[in-house]
């Protein structure tokens, strides 16, 4: 089952201010944008970006 409610990724990241990664998913390693970005898991290997 897919929620209703949930938005695509690429707009998620074209509407937020700020990107949270919370989750390693491999869908989230290619992520480039000039958003700050708040990497916990050092996915992107920049950590914290702000």
């Amino acid at each position: 089952r897919v929620d209703p409610d949930l938005l695509p990724f690429d707009d998620v990241v074209a509407r937020a201010d700020l990107l949270i990664v919370g989750a390693p998913h491999r869908a989230y390693a290619d992520l480039q944008t000039d958003k700050p970005v708040v990497d916990i898991w050092d996915l992107l290997g920049d950590g914290v970006r702000l």
